[in-house]
């Protein structure tokens, strides 16, 4: 490509798209940042497990996603219902970002799933794509989440990680609870690649 053609970008404030080199090399104290980021997001794409959860497409090769195992002692019915109701907004639960992003839940999953999205409550928004699976083990239901970016991205800022880990913590971890609460869930990532932005201080940000 000719110097300085716009390329995928990490998702930040601003929402412009900068060239690749300026991206790669950086301004400011982002600078070493965005080149990490890029190089993960690179060999993210070319690596993976057969063990991750099925997740969302992405229509760009290089994007940001989460993908994670979640153990919650409970019946996966009550788990899934638990995530359909803060996802569909039941009792007025909503994201609890300081600026709060909008879940659409589908309406028609397919058996043992749910999948909608999450759009960014900052401009300008972004769209990610959602996927949940349930299956009960041993007293304990196994949750398959994934959340896939919609657009070029890099880094961004644990936005995918969040979006699944909202709907799913309990009151142990400060979160608000519509009709079931799960203490002591355990999230597992089945590569280094599955999830690597998934800073839990930013899920209130």
């Amino acid at each position: 490509p000719a110097h300085g053609a716009p390329r995928a970008h990490p998702r930040g404030a601003t929402g412009q798209t900068e060239p690749l080199e300026a991206t790669a090399r950086g301004r400011g104290p982002w600078g070493s940042m965005r080149v990490v980021a890029l190089g993960i997001v690179l060999l993210s794409s070319l690596a993976g497990s057969a063990a991750e959860p099925p997740c969302p497409v992405a229509p760009h090769w290089v994007h940001a996603g989460c993908s994670m195992t979640v153990t919650v002692a409970a019946d996966c019915d009550a788990v899934r219902e638990e995530v359909s109701a803060r996802m569909g907004g039941q009792d007025g639960w909503h994201c609890p970002k300081t600026i709060p992003g909008t879940y659409v839940l589908d309406e028609e999953p397919l058996p043992g799933q749910l999948t909608g999205s999450f759009t960014t409550g900052r401009k300008p928004h972004y769209t990610d794509k959602l996927m949940f699976t349930f299956e009960q083990r041993e007293g304990a239901c196994s949750v398959g989440a994934c959340s896939m970016s919609q657009v070029p991205s890099i880094y961004d800022w644990s936005c995918n990680y969040c979006s699944l880990h909202n709907v799913l913590c309990g009151s142990d971890e400060g979160c608000h609870v519509v009709k079931h609460d799960f203490s002591g869930m355990r999230e597992e990532f089945e590569a280094w690649n599955s999830c690597f932005f998934r800073d839990g201080a930013l899920c209130r940000r």
